[in-house]
């Protein structure tokens, strides 16, 4: 990586450099750069995320990743990871909500660009959506007796920050007086 080396590295405008691909090897793999907390690849020529990877970024990171303006082709995980950020209200997706588009093909030569985070129009089903947040390792599920290892991944880099766990029921889970929730 070009980067390789610079580890205390933490923003990186990349913005208008004609990219064709996310630069994944940033946050994975021998050259990673742990304290990058903002990549601005915006308008460049990116027209799909490696979906299969992005669970990967600490959401600490995720959570500076600027991605609009570029070609993306119209897809439900693309579509279901933006939403995940629009609901968590990373900024990055929240300021830029209109200029996240892509190209919905309607045959071979034909194409029509469409806002991406536009509700009606992607016509992804909340079971795809969902399927997308499994995947991506963002939705849990376990039966009543399973055990269940959520790994807390934060989007705050404060390592002050104190976390909670709530039940289904909306009781606070306490680690100190119910050991048997937190094994």
């Amino acid at each position: 990586s070009a980067f390789g080396g610079l580890s205390q590295l933490q923003k990186l405008y990349l913005s208008g450099n004609f990219l064709t691909q996310f630069p994944m090897d940033l946050y994975v793999g021998r050259f990673k750069l742990p304290e990058l907390m903002f990549l601005d690849v915006s308008y460049n020529r990116i027209p799909s995320m490696p979906m299969h990877h992005i669970n990967l970024v600490p959401g600490k990171q995720l959570r500076g990743i600027y991605l609009h303006g570029n070609p993306f082709v119209c897809d439900c995980s693309l579509y279901s990871l933006l939403v995940f950020w629009y609901r968590r209200h990373f900024s990055s997706v929240m300021d830029f909500k209109n200029d996240y588009t892509c190209r919905l093909w309607s045959d071979s030569r034909r194409s029509r660009q469409v806002l991406l985070l536009q509700d009606s129009f992607m016509n992804c089903s909340d079971s795809i959506i969902n399927g997308s947040f499994r995947a991506l390792g963002f939705i849990h599920e376990a039966q009543v007796g399973e055990r269940l290892i959520v790994h807390c991944d934060s989007k705050t880099g404060n390592a002050n920050t104190d976390f909670i766990w709530m039940g289904p029921d909306n009781r606070l889970l306490e680690p100190d007086k119910e050991m048997e929730n937190f094994h």
